[in-house]
């Protein structure tokens, strides 16, 4: 068994290694809150064996996903949401646990990705199981705040004068996904039967409970006519309660103009992003795979496909790119390409999947690179053949690495919190084995701070996790403009057209 090491300093990326055998110095420092055959003395008789989905994290360090934990000695075991709060870990939800309001039926997490927001709140989606979770009432979504789990929406559920569609965990076509914004509001996109036609909504919460804001079919003055067609769905929610959305805009005569960016707010939906824009000085786009997420202040990450692989960010209304394909990362070998995955912050930055062309490193996985641009300049955050120490003397190459699809992986302290995966080459006795990793920026500097929020800080970024440790300083982590970061100058502003 091996435990938590809970008193060594910051633990560091040790070498960049590229398809040239040449090393690059760190941009950034990695803590490995977790990892496999961990067992966190406060999670009692369990220890940590997976993940299912990676982790999110907010500006206080609380990082949450859902992980296999497995009993040392004879007791439960199964999937739990895990929590680590900047001191320590806990499983605030369990499978098996009640749900709320619902006779016989009890939370089976299948796997599923919760999101933390900045105040605390989980937000998750789970499969339902008992004699309570008949079909169509199989699945549902569920936020916990203040330690107590709330059962928002199941399937067959009439949610302003329509019907929930039934949901399935499974179906990426058929499911209630939500986003939850600072304040706890949430927003969801599924399918509804209003007794007409089924068809897909975006519901958003309110004092009264949710209403539908947005549907297939819908009319949009502002756009000349056009409507909201299908699929309706990648929902996010920004802290003013205004909701962004992705789904096909239908031209007057009916026809598909491709995907589309919808916002609406105070009761008017507005196109934000339609096809045939164009971004720094590329062809057309033509569709957009997914809204990624939303910030508090409304700016939007965008994910492009269909042959336009790329990430796109709407900032006050202004839409850039933040990485198209043929972009360069210094030590990077050959232009980056098939983008996935991206995570906003406060400040407009945006970490995200990609994959290095021509990498060796890759195995040919089509995402093993996770890359961040911060004031506008794109940096490595880390990839598949990186080595780090993710323990004192403890040093494994990354052979796989995972971000949380729905976003939330990207904090407003630059931090990006992943899953890690290694091979049993590097430890035979072990397996093959994963962590939570928590990476770090170098630019960010030691300020005071009050007293609770410097625990929760100091917690997770010097790694001295407050119990068992004299002396803890009151200091937290902000972006020092004065310290270079290693990442200037890293992005080719030379940028070829799309083909």
């Amino acid at each position: 068994m091996h435990t938590l090491a809970r008193s060594a300093g910051a633990l560091s990326l040790i070498l960049l290694t590229f398809g040239s055998g040449s090393a690059l110095a760190a941009t950034y420092t990695f803590d490995a809150l977790i990892k496999t055959f961990d067992a966190p003395p406060e999670l009692g008789e369990l220890e940590y064996r997976a993940t299912s989905g990676a982790p999110t994290i907010n500006n206080s360090l609380q990082a949450v996903g859902t992980s296999l934990l497995l009993p040392i000695s004879p007791s439960a075991a199964g999937f739990r949401i895990l929590s680590f709060d900047g001191a320590q870990f806990s499983t605030p939800v369990e499978a098996g646990a009640p749900v709320p309001g619902v006779s016989g039926a009890a939370i089976d997490l299948v796997p599923t990705e919760p999101i933390v927001n900045q105040g605390g709140d989980v937000l998750f989606l789970s499969a339902l199981s008992g004699s309570g979770a008949t079909t169509p009432a199989n699945a549902g979504l569920f936020r916990l705040r203040n330690g107590t789990l709330e059962t928002l929406v199941r399937g067959g559920d009439v949610v302003d004068g329509v019907e929930i569609q039934p949901t399935t965990i499974t179906s990426s076509t058929n499911n209630i996904f939500g986003a939850i914004n600072a304040t706890g509001q949430v927003a969801f996109q599924a399918l509804f039967d209003d007794g007409v036609s089924v068809r897909g909504g975006i519901f958003r919460e309110g004092p009264g409970g949710f209403s539908l804001v947005a549907e297939q079919g819908q009319l949009i003055p502002s756009a000349g006519g056009a409507r909201i067609g299908p699929p309706v769905g990648q929902v996010s929610i920004a802290d003013d309660g205004s909701v962004f959305f992705l789904a096909g805009l239908l031209g007057q005569n009916g026809a598909n103009q491709g995907a589309a960016v919808f916002k609406e707010q105070d009761g008017e939906v507005t196109v934000l992003v339609a096809p045939g824009q164009t971004v720094d000085g590329a062809q057309p786009l033509d569709f957009f795979s997914r809204v990624s997420e939303v910030n508090g202040a409304g700016d939007v990450a965008i994910q492009l496909s269909s042959g336009q692989d790329g990430i796109l960010k709407s900032v006050d209304g202004e839409l850039s790119a933040v990485a198209l394909p043929g972009d360069f990362v210094a030590g990077i070998e050959g232009p980056l390409r098939f983008f996935s995955n991206a995570s906003i912050n406060a400040s407009g930055d945006v970490a995200f999947y990609a994959t290095p062309r021509d990498n060796s490193a890759c195995g040919g996985s089509q995402e093993c690179g996770i890359f961040a641009e911060m004031g506008g300049e794109l940096g490595l955050v880390a990839q598949r053949g990186d080595t780090i120490e993710i323990a004192p003397g403890d040093f494994r190459t990354i052979s796989g690495l995972v971000v949380n699809s729905r976003g939330g992986f990207l904090n407003d302290l630059g931090q990006v919190a992943f899953l890690a995966f290694f091979n049993s080459i590097d430890n035979p006795g072990l397996g093959d084995t994963q962590a939570w990793i928590v990476a770090t920026p170098e630019n960010l500097a030691p300020i005071p701070l009050p007293d609770t929020l410097s625990l929760l800080i100091v917690g997770a970024l010097g790694f001295g996790f407050l119990r068992g440790r004299s002396g803890v300083r009151k200091t937290g982590y902000i972006a020092d403009p004065s310290l270079s970061n290693g990442m200037k100058t890293m992005r080719s502003k030379s940028r070829p057209m799309l083909s």
